[in-house]
């Protein structure tokens, strides 16, 4: 039985059944327009969880009461000011309960007193108030500017001691929370998008369907990803932006890039047209063209939302990191910092490593509870301690154990985080378990490129080398605009199936996109095995000076000791020094 520590909110609607017999379909309509606009990407943008959906209220987890709070504050805000011109009788109201506690953890979802006493909390709480447990009011006390009300002890149902509750006072306000009203809020720190409604071209303006539910899809799936922030469909198409320029648009709803498409018809064909431009400079990051028969529009619109949804991800990643090794800035916010120790590693070797490691631990220092900086330091950590660039090796795997699980309680949406587990389960010869992390990435992110990355990676490590492959080229077929890393996994993959000739056409391609260094040492091996020894010796000595270094490569973690074995015994018949 899995248990952990974890901040629940528990929230109703107010009167819900009396709103459902006056007008069921209305209201299951604006319940889930509100969830939709507000609740889900206040949800997100605060790092939590929707444990579980009941028909009058949600429960949600995250791993900080701070984030709990605040995420619920603007909640209550962002409803009232939606619902502000509504009729009273119609008006759709929460009450929100928050507690701090132990729960039992059942695959997806939660139990125990942590989560009882919640729903209890949410109970006491008055038409568009908050109640907290004392736990969590002492781990919120400060951190916020909200002010409490002590409401004393009280006794909760089928909770057997009673529980200290405060609740939220009336005319709060949480300044590290802005309303989801809030004209143009600070930017996030996590590469921010907004998806613009297509614009149909030349042809029915009545038959806007198909443009409406491809933009709604698309925030819908982007929004799945811990990684970015994606503006709410409502936000998106709350504001008169006909005609706006692109920095227009980044201003009034605060992103950093913005998607944006047209669709033009003719008969039972239609052409769509994307792109994803920066709004800084207006710079497109990515463009494509789409042409499909519309004989199917829901089979379209999947295909469409699966491909753009597959690219758009890691291409904001690439992009942010351009736009930081093009700042000049000295104080770097955590995510840029982050993204610094990314292309730092990237590097491959042991100085980028440790400067990676240093950039990544400010960023946690700044912002303790910052997901993407914990899981990267699991991969700088995991690869430092591979390299023997540490004096305790053991110790770095641990440690880094620790930040890849601290990420992933965080933010459950950190694909890295969960990648970085399964590697270092490796390392450490937990091999079960991280054959278990190959399931839950392919549950948790079906269809997204870097998680099935992930998926072969790990599963090449664990001896299964056929499907590791076949994982690693589906990754690439969902995100054509894929970086360098799929060439390096399918060139060692093939090189432990002893495909050397396919090894060495897809190392090579590695080789052109990127200069870390150790693609050379399996390209020398690979070469060697293939029986081109002029080649393999030619490699080994473009090294030079790192060759001493890049010996120390041979030890990448695989579960069969032969594969690791046939590794050394080519790169040292190549020329590497034992």
């Amino acid at each position: 039985m899995e248990r952990r520590l974890a901040a629940i909110l528990a929230a109703d609607v107010v009167g819900y059944t009396r709103l459902m017999g006056a007008d069921e379909a209305g209201t299951l309509e604006r319940l889930t327009e509100l969830r939709k606009a507000i609740l889900e990407p206040l949800i997100d943008q605060h790092h939590g969880r929707i444990v579980k959906l009941m028909g009058d209220g949600l429960l949600v987890e995250f791993a900080s009461v701070v984030e709990a709070l605040a995420c619920a504050v603007a909640w209550q805000d962002g409803v009232a000011a939606r619902e502000a011109a509504a009729d009273e009788d119609t008006r759709l109201t929460f009450r929100i309960g928050i507690n701090l506690g132990d729960v039992i953890v059942e695959g997806d979802d939660i139990h125990g007193d942590g989560v009882n006493i919640a729903a209890r909390l949410e109970g006491l709480a008055e038409p568009g108030g908050i109640c907290l447990s004392g736990d969590a009011y002492r781990q919120a006390k400060g951190k916020l500017e909200a002010a409490f009300e002590d409401m004393g002890e009280q006794d909760l149902k089928n909770v057997a001691e009673p529980v200290r509750v405060y609740r939220v006072a009336a005319g709060r306000s949480v300044a590290a929370a802005p309303s989801p009203k809030t004209e143009a809020p600070a930017l996030p720190h996590k590469p921010s998008v907004a998806v613009l409604p297509f614009e149909e071209l030349g042809g029915d303006p009545g038959q806007t369907g198909f443009s409406e539910g491809l933009a709604a899809d698309i925030i819908t799936e982007l929004s799945r990803f811990g990684t970015i922030s994606v503006v709410g469909r409502h936000e998106s198409q709350s504001h008169d932006l006909e005609g706006a320029t692109v920095q227009d648009v980044g201003r009034v709803l605060a992103v950093r890039y913005v998607l944006s498409g047209t669709i033009r018809r003719a008969g039972e064909l239609g052409r769509i047209n994307a792109e994803l431009l920066e709004v800084g400079t207006g710079r497109p990051q990515w463009s494509e063209r789409y042409d499909r028969p519309l004989d199917d529009l829901f089979a379209v619109q999947d295909e469409i939302t699966r491909t753009i949804v597959g690219i758009v991800e890691p291409t904001l990643h690439r992009a942010e990191m351009d736009r930081i090794s093009r700042s000049q800035a000295k104080d770097l916010k955590p995510h840029e910092l982050m993204l610094r120790a990314w292309r730092l590693s990237d590097q491959g070797y042991e100085e980028g490593n440790h400067a990676a490691q240093r950039d990544c631990e400010e960023a946690i220092r700044l912002d303790p509870e910052y997901s993407d900086a914990h899981s990267q330091l699991a991969w700088i950590l995991w690869y430092g301690a591979l390299n023997g660039w540490t004096d305790d090796s053991e110790g770095s795997l641990r440690r880094a154990l620790e930040h890849a699980e601290r990420g992933w309680l965080l933010n459950p949406k950190d694909y890295d985080a969960l990648g970085a587990r399964g590697a270092i389960l490796i390392a450490l010869g937990r091999y079960d378990a991280a054959g278990r992390i190959v399931e839950d990435l392919a549950k948790k992110f079906p269809g997204h490129a870097h998680a099935t990355m992930y998926q072969g990676e790990i599963s090449s490590r664990l001896g299964r080398h056929e499907e590791a492959l076949a994982l690693i080229q589906h990754s690439m077929a969902i995100n054509p605009e894929h970086d360098h890393w799929p060439w390096m996994d399918m060139g060692m993959c093939l090189f432990c199936l002893e495909r050397y000739a396919e090894a060495i056409d897809a190392l090579e391609q590695f080789k052109t996109l990127s200069k870390f260094p150790f693609v050379r040492l399996f390209l020398a091996a690979a070469y060697a095995a293939a029986g081109r020894d002029e080649e393999a010796r030619a490699e080994v000595g473009s090294l030079g000076a790192d060759a001493g270094e890049l010996t120390a490569g041979v030890n990448f973690c695989y579960r069969d000791p032969a594969d690791r074995e046939r590794l050394v015994m080519w790169a040292q018949r190549a020329g590497l020094p034992e």
